[in-house]
């Protein structure tokens, strides 16, 4: 295990199509969820997350680290900060597995613009 993640959840990769449809289906989600501390780009400076500390994590940069696979991002989103001892909430329960999964599909498209 590192920090509560299994080995085998943190290697695992959650494919979807390459679809505009799962692209605006991810960015509407991370613009309700995310977007408030993480911002539009990824970078952290979301209004609400000015207000942490520590900041919220530059999304934008850990996307493309060889550490940040899907099964990670997966775990992060749902567990939220209190393993980390950020403020960052939770989302299991709040958010379905699909949905955190358009959300990193998102991220890995760039945070395009959406509007």
């Amino acid at each position: 295990m590192r920090s509560g993640l299994l080995a085998d959840d943190a290697d695992r990769h959650y494919p979807l199509p390459p679809s505009q449809v799962v692209r605006f289906e991810g960015g509407a989600l991370y613009s309700a969820h995310c977007l408030e501390c993480h911002g539009e780009a990824g970078m952290g400076d979301g209004e609400s997350g000015l207000a942490v500390s520590p900041l919220p994590a530059l999304l934008a940069f850990m996307i493309q680290t060889p550490s940040a696979v899907d099964g990670y991002l997966l775990w992060a989103i749902s567990e939220g900060g209190a393993p980390f001892g950020t403020d960052m909430p939770s989302y299991k329960g709040r958010l379905s597995e699909a949905e955190i999964r358009k959300i990193i599909h998102y991220m890995r498209t760039g945070f395009p613009r959406l509007r």
